[in-house]
């Protein structure tokens, strides 16, 4: 486990300063089960839920890099899992067209204030106590590297969103 940990933050950190993957025909679901199974014990240090994938989620194909994409899907849901307090849930939602995939993380916790989240994807940007600032910054590269977008919506009090889009993979099921 610790190996290919450090292997996905290895490529994540090649993409995130080349802008270049390598693509293949993948199920997203792979990278965001992988990222959630790795994201579980912070969720369960912080007795905090993290909901699983509804049910009726099969195959979701995309172009893209696994351990890159797996990586995007654990800085968000590790952001996730700190900003929630003790009893906090938080959970994915998947949506997707001919055209694109869509992954939104949702928290119910603190959210961020207005004045923050202007900057939340700058390097090194953290308000939180020993954070890097990094994870954001990368998962925006990662996802950009893919023709994909990323956005955040917080209301301070009511949670965090995080949506990912990236473009699906032409002709169905993996």
């Amino acid at each position: 486990e610790v190996d290919r940990l450090a292997q996905t933050v290895s490529g994540a950190l090649r993409i995130a300063r080349s802008g270049r993957i390598t693509k293949s025909r993948i199920d997203l679901l792979d990278s965001i089960r992988a990222a959630m199974d790795a994201a579980s014990p912070e969720f369960a240090s912080r007795s905090a839920q993290l909901e699983p994938l509804p049910v009726g989620i099969d195959n979701v194909p995309v172009l893209g890099d696994a351990a890159a994409l797996e990586q995007v899907f654990l800085n968000l849901l590790l952001n996730a899992a700190h900003a929630l307090a003790p009893g906090g849930r938080a959970w994915l939602e998947v949506r997707q067209d001919a055209d694109d995939v869509s992954v939104t993380v949702r928290d119910d916790g603190g959210g961020i204030p207005a004045d923050n989240l202007a900057r939340v994807f700058e390097p090194f940007y953290t308000t939180r106590a020993g954070g890097t600032g990094l994870g954001l910054a990368i998962a925006r590269q990662i996802v950009l590297a893919h023709g994909g977008t990323i956005g955040i919506e917080s209301e301070p009090g009511k949670g965090t969103a995080v949506r990912v889009v990236v473009p699906a993979a032409p002709g169905g099921a993996v």
